[in-house]
């Protein structure tokens, strides 16, 4: 099979020196081929009847040469093809003649560079510019409150960025700064609003957050869904082997995390705040009963709980005590989420949120659930477990009502599976038969 192979000038495309383009163009039944041949000729100099550069043109023999080198090797190369060549074969032929025959350079066509990042503030660092940005006209109060919330949203969750701040994300944070703060209605109403007004700054400085913060509402958040800690949760907090998130974090750092696991250990075993832990580091101890138990007075209410010491605790206390007290809660969230971290705690749990009654959940890691505030839950959840009463419970946690100790109280799985089980056999077993019943006669 032999081509149609024609070489022509484009003087359409007239350069400013004055000279066109020379073009190949390949045609075999019904497909064609153009590319350029990288030789350029002013018009007067091209024979269009011969399709050749006339011999009075400068240079005109050697360029005459490698054109036919063109149709030479085109004919070849048809001729030796088994099957009917396609368009991709016969351009990568022509770039072999232009390679391979004609010794030009293999033209390399560089990557277009990659469109720049789009360059807006780390969410952990945000709130501080903000404050900067807006000090001239806040006040004093404003600055700080903006600080404590920038603070603590950065330390939620570890890695937490813009994209992150979904709905449920937020609601889950409010109900952070609800517990961990211990705020008043009327302050968290304030901090949800400063909260929402940093996110909108936020975007208009060019931060992808999701416009799901239009939806949160300053009200307390109803009931939500967040794990607790198991005793094997426990067990590999007490024993994993520590070390520093960054080699080039400084030696004290290690030493926080150590204290701050004990910390968070102790408050586990006893259901103590965050704000009583300090107590631990020169505990108030007695007996009673036989059993070692535990004085503190509750910051919260100004009560005095006295809590039993069993054996997890009591190897605590009479190992190494902390020498400083508690880091602050921000800073204790983010040293307690690399604990867990470290621990092993990588399992996927669920977290939720009611919205507009419809209840919204994510999958997270164990460890990026963890604060202050999983101690108590924790504490709860497990003396609910062992069947301890919940009027007992509300005492051990200092709560003002039994509805807010019920939010701690959760009854695993296995145990309402069980337990209504056996409710159910119980109930058939004394169930009397009906025909036997006073004032029914059998028939």
């Amino acid at each position: 099979m032999t081509p149609a192979i024609t070489l022509y000038l484009r003087e359409d495309r007239l350069g400013d020196d004055g000279t066109a383009p020379i073009h190949l163009r390949v045609c075999w039944q019904g497909r064609k081929v153009r590319t350029a041949t990288g030789e350029r000729i002013a018009p007067l100099f091209w024979d269009s009847d011969e399709e050749r550069i006339r011999r009075t043109a400068p240079g005109a023999k050697n360029a005459n040469r490698r054109l036919s080198k063109y149709r030479d090797e085109l004919e070849q190369f048809f001729e030796q093809a088994p099957l009917l060549p396609t368009e991709d074969q016969v351009r990568a032929e022509i770039k072999r003649i232009q390679v391979e025959v004609l010794g030009r350079a293999k033209r390399i066509v560089s990557a277009p560079e990659p469109p720049a990042a789009p360059t807006y503030p780390a969410l952990s660092s945000f709130a501080t510019q903000y404050v900067a940005e807006r000090r001239a006209d806040r006040s004093e109060s404003w600055c700080e409150s903006v600080g404590i919330v920038g603070d603590h949203l950065a330390a939620f969750r570890l890695g937490i960025d813009w994209p992150d701040l979904t709905i449920n994300t937020l609601n889950l944070f409010k109900v952070y700064l609800q517990e961990e703060l211990e705020l008043s209605d009327a302050t968290l109403h304030t901090y949800v609003s400063l909260l929402r007004g940093m996110l909108k700054y936020a975007i208009r400085s060019g931060c992808p957050v999701p416009p799901d913060y239009t939806w949160l509402e300053t009200r307390l958040v109803g009931d939500t869904l967040r794990p607790t800690l198991t005793h094997g949760d426990l067990e590999a907090i007490r024993t994993a082997t520590l070390r520093k998130p960054q080699p080039t974090y400084p030696k004290a750092f290690l030493q926080t995390m150590e204290e701050t696991r004990w910390y968070f250990l102790m408050a586990c075993y006893t259901g103590l705040r965050h704000s009583d832990l300090h107590q631990l580091m020169h505990p108030t101890l007695t007996t009673v009963g036989g059993l070692t138990c535990l004085e503190a007075i509750q910051q919260k209410t100004g009560k005095l709980v006295t809590v039993p010491l069993l054996d997890d605790a009591l190897e605590l206390l009479n190992g190494p005590v902390p020498r400083h007290p508690p880091e602050p809660r921000f800073n204790y969230t983010t040293y307690l989420q690399h604990i867990g971290q470290q621990a092993g705690l990588a399992r996927t749990v669920l977290v939720g949120s009611y919205y507009k009654g419809k209840l919204i959940t994510d999958d997270v890691a164990l460890y990026l659930t963890l604060t202050s505030h999983t101690a108590r839950r924790t504490f709860g959840s497990l003396m609910t477990q062992g069947g301890l009463p919940t009027k007992v419970l509300q005492d051990l946690l200092g709560h003002k009502t039994i509805s807010s100790t019920q939010k701690y109280s959760k009854v695993p799985n296995h145990m309402i599976v069980s337990q209504s089980v056996a409710a159910w056999q119980q109930s058939k077993r004394g169930t009397a038969d009906p025909t036997k019943s006073v004032g029914v006669k059998s028939r």
